[in-house]
């Protein structure tokens, strides 16, 4: 009885090896039940385009973009074609529910037909409208036979659901071509010896298969650049400290007179304009934003505005800024400049370029209406167009912020000038661009309130222009983006507002606030703090920042016109701080605002403020800008950026707070300082026994000492350019679809080649390797 018990043992065992070595392939051990619903597409109704439990997804979503259909194979299984006709992001994918902090391995079966660009036909994890995380298998491209691929990832310690994505592109990195799918499957993944993607730390990679490498030596290496960014922002801010303590505040510094000023601001605005220029070509720009801005602009010039929102593209943007982008890309169709270019990425990061350049300009016309001399107007001129956030912004990343920014100072300039109808156009064309702008909203509503108090026996006259100054701001609104209405109903801008304020239901979007200093970063908004959710203690202190900022204005509104700057600077800056769904970029607008106080009050602490926020905003864009690309660098030392970055934002703002509650509300600020006189300098016995005579130091240049001078320099000008570089570049390319393929370049004759360039067009971390019949490398 005992032998027969131990026999039935001993072959449930082997039956049960047996299974598990069926689901160990390639060294894999597989275990559970198939996760994927219907992932051989098996289950499919004739009227559909595609198997039961999957879904289309697309950056460009319309019939004239991308397409996507259930084919039968020859051996009568069965397929999903994805076709990309323009350069896309397409994806077929299905939402499944997985345990947290468990590693998994997608397997499909992938053939590709003519795929090029962004990162080809991959598997890929899209979970970045649920909790900002995704991850790519090996990128396919080319025209080339079925091949098994799979994507290793372990899942966060909170996740609990996943996208699966049969993938034609990605963020950023859209791709053309055609791609099928067959024999899907998601198993959890007991051990393997493949790279697995940590969706933790590692948000973005790209998994090869390769063997695991160091994970340490791979974190140091991806955070370097962090380092990079925190050693940059030091050296800015130390240099802007000494700048300050030497120089920025003394009152008296800003007074002394400068020769052609005018010269020196042209100067400034055109040193300023190439900085940014530079800028553009070292940074192709944001994956993301940079890509949208595009894709939009070449979908409203092909397309038209009428059905621009209902096309099923990711359009989060108001109808603003879509003029803006429709313009351009129309202007690079004129000028024959390609799709996606870094000549076309350019052009759009004109818009922001040109702002920061007027903002700056009107800077300086602005310090001269209030006295502070020609040094001191230029001084804050070239502050502004030289901040280095501003620079990175308009000219690496390509955003707008600088845009929205001129767009409020110009608004609260216009009321104060008692121009109120035209005030409210301005303001109703800024939330057209940004809805940001609608945090600006609440405060400008007091000032314009007060304006009515204050107007005492012109109330009645000040109360039917804010009455038309509302209506202006509604009728830009309703006519700017009438044309993009289509079919959709007559809310559909409000909807669309709501849309995108709530698109990201998140403590923390990569910025530097109250929200990252406690860790969550990136948190849903729904954690809790002090026992309630964390959007509802948002929005409590956003409304807190609001009503603070308001009382102060109504104390300091009748001593200077800088008191609606501060207010409206101080309300932003809080807003952005302690409350929720904040991005890195949304405290950028209130730098012009402190800037244009200290304008008119002259307070030193307020150019202090400006300085250190400069310094965080400059951290905290550049290092949102690299992690979003190379999500292997989120760990220990970006969470210590982070950390040290939100406190000193914190600190600075409540720092802020303090400084406009003496301005504002006590009315003290502290006095001028004048720079110290140098030491005089003991006069020397020496006595001269030439007579003196008058001197000057002019150069009394002739007209034939002018001539021969410009001479020297257009000959040496002529000579030293004279073959200077070369204008030429490789017009006949070669693509390679895969390793080990090799390419012959044939003369038609016996050449002697002197040397040779290779152009290797690397990206996503790839490796080129030359190799000689030698032996050499």
């Amino acid at each position: 009885m005992f032998v027969r018990r131990l026999l039935a043992i001993l072959l449930f065992l082997c039956l049960l090896s047996i299974s598990s070595l069926a689901l160990a392939e390639n060294g894999d051990r597989l275990t559970g039940d198939e996760l994927l619903y219907n992932g051989d597409f098996s289950v499919y109704a004739e009227s559909a385009s595609l198997p039961a439990g999957w879904e289309l997804r697309a950056y460009q979503n319309d019939t004239e973009s991308v397409y996507a259909y259930l084919d039968t194979l020859e051996d009568d299984s069965r397929s999903i074609v994805l076709t990309n006709l323009v350069p896309n992001d397409a994806r077929v994918v299905q939402e499944v529910e997985l345990l947290p902090n468990t590693v998994y391995r997608l397997f499909a079966e992938i053939r590709t037909s003519d795929v090029d660009h962004g990162t080809g036909a991959t598997l890929s994890i899209d979970n970045y409208p649920i909790d900002g995380t995704y991850c790519y298998s090996e990128n396919l491209f080319g025209s080339d036979a079925w091949r098994s691929v799979s994507l290793y990832f372990r899942t966060a310690d909170e996740q609990t659901r996943v996208v699966v994505a049969l993938r034609l592109g990605g963020y950023g990195t859209t791709a053309i071509g055609t791609a099928e799918f067959r024999n899907v499957s998601l198993y959890a993944c007991v051990a393997t010896d493949a790279a697995i993607v940590d969706l933790a730390t590692e948000n973005g990679t790209v998994s090869n298969l390769s063997r695991a490498v160091d994970t340490k030596n791979a974190d140091k290496t991806a955070s370097d650049p962090l380092i990079l960014a925190v050693a940059a922002t030091l050296l800015l801010g130390v240099a802007f400290a000494w700048v300050y303590h030497n120089a920025f505040r003394f009152s008296s510094y800003f007074e002394e007179t400068v020769g052609k000023p005018q010269l020196a601001l042209m100067i400034i605005l055109l040193g300023a304009f190439v900085a940014r220029a530079v800028l553009s070509v070292l940074f192709y720009g944001h994956p993301t934003d940079i890509s949208c801005f595009m894709a939009w602009g070449d979908m409203l010039v092909e397309r038209g505005a009428d059905s621009f929102y209902t096309a099923g593209v990711f359009t989060d943007y108001p109808p603003g800024y879509m003029y803006i982008c429709g313009a351009i890309s129309a202007l690079c169709k004129f000028l024959g400049i390609p799709y996606g270019s870094d000549a076309m990425a350019l052009l759009f990061k004109m818009p922001s370029t040109f702002a920061d350049l007027a903002t700056a300009y009107l800077l300086y016309h602005l310090a001269k209406r209030q006295n502070l001399g020609e040094r001191g107007a230029l001084l804050l001129a070239g502050i502004y167009a030289f901040t280095p956030t501003l620079m990175f912004v308009s000219g690496g990343w390509g955003q707008i912020d600088s845009v929205l920014a001129l767009l409020i100072a110009l608004t609260i300039l216009l009321l104060q000038k008692d121009k109120r109808i035209l005030a409210g156009a301005i303001y109703g064309l800024a939330i057209l661009m940004k809805p940001q702008a609608l945090m600006f909203g609440p405060i400008l509503a007091v000032a314009f309130v007060l304006d009515i108090i204050d107007g005492r026996e012109q109330w009645k006259r000040k109360l039917l222009e804010t009455t038309l100054a509302v209506a202006a701001a509604l009728a830009v609104l309703f006519v700017l983006s009438l044309p993009f209405k289509g079919a959709q109903g007559w809310d559909w801008l409000i909807h669309k507002y709501a849309d995108t304020a709530g698109s990201y239901h998140y403590v923390s979007i990569e910025a530097f606030n109250f929200g990252s200093l406690l860790g969550w970063n990136w948190k849903t908004a729904d954690k809790l703090i002090a026992g309630i959710p964390y959007h509802t203690f948002g929005m409590g202190m956003i409304i807190l920042s609001v009503l603070f900022s308001s009382v102060l204005y109504f104390f300091g509104r009748k001593r200077s016109r800088g008191a609606l700057f501060l207010a409206s600077g101080l309300a932003v800056l809080l807003i952005f701080t302690f409350g929720h769904y904040m991005h890195e970029r949304y405290m950028l607008p209130a730098l012009l605002m402190i800037l244009l106080a200290y304008l008119y009050y002259g307070d030193r602490r307020l150019l202090a403020v400006f300085g250190g926020l400069s310094a965080t905003s400059l951290l905290n864009a550049t290092c949102a800008y690299y992690v979003v690309d190379h999500q292997a660098a989120r760990g220990e030392v970006y969470d210590a950026i982070t950390f040290v970055g939100s406190l000193a934002t914190v600190v600075l703002a409540v720092y802020l707070a303090f400084v406009s509650v003496q301005i504002l509300a006590l009315n003290r600020m502290p006095q001028p300082l004048r720079a110290e006189d140098p030491p005089q300098k003991r006069a020397s016995r020496r006595v001269s026994i030439l007579p003196k005579l008058q001197t000057d130091n002019r150069l009394h240049f002739t007209k034939r000492d002018v001539l021969s001078v410009l001479g020297i320099v257009l000959i040496y000008g002529v000579v030293s350019l004279t073959n200077l570089g070369s204008t030429s570049a490789p017009q006949t390319y070669w693509y390679s679809d895969r390793a080990g393929e090799s390419m012959t370049v044939r003369f038609d004759a016996q050449e002697r080649v002197s040397a040779y360039s290779v152009f290797g067009n690397i990206n996503n971390d790839g490796t080129l390797l030359l190799t000689t019949p030698g032996g050499h490398e």
